[in-house]
């Protein structure tokens, strides 16, 4: 758990390096000239399960703003649980076609590293089990921490 919160906070460190000074002014937001009919759940998950052989879908993310697409992301049989939750997003613009189909299996390095150290820092592998583990080993880290404290105070 420590390493990958090291590789967290580095992260996240380098995100700010890296991104540009935010600019005060909003951004002129154009009106769309014609509003999108919005597409049905039921059409979403057959254009998602058409995209993908096997796809399995668990959650549809809906547009934030008028003009945004849809997500649907899932599973497919051949996935690594260790790469996250979900091995497939499926993206469809507001007019109801597929603009995107990402597989975790055909991500670079740097997303499958990430994911794997995410499910590895959050215990969020293993199900019930390693969720358990995972809190017994804070109890015993947090009980060490203060008996260690304790006996250095009683000894000053």
């Amino acid at each position: 758990m420590a390493g990958t919160g090291v590789f967290f906070h580095w992260e996240s460190i380098e995100r700010r390096l890296d991104s540009p000074p935010q600019n005060s002014e909003k951004p002129a937001e154009t009106p769309s000239s014609v509003a999108a009919k919005p597409v049905s759940t039921d059409a979403l998950l057959i254009l998602a399960q058409n995209a993908v052989p096997n796809f399995t879908p668990e959650q549809i993310q809906f547009p934030q703003r008028p003009g945004d697409g849809y997500q649907v992301q899932g599973i497919t049989p051949e996935r690594q649980r260790m790469f996250g939750k979900y091995d497939t997003r499926i993206s469809v613009d507001a007019n109801g076609q597929v603009t995107e189909v990402f597989r975790t299996s055909q991500a670079d390095a740097e997303f499958k590293a990430e994911h794997t150290f995410e499910e590895l820092h959050f215990g969020q592998y293993g199900g019930w089990f390693t969720k358990i583990l995972y809190a017994l080993c804070a109890v015993a880290l947090l009980t060490v921490t203060l008996t260690g404290f304790v006996i250095w105070w009683k000894k000053k």
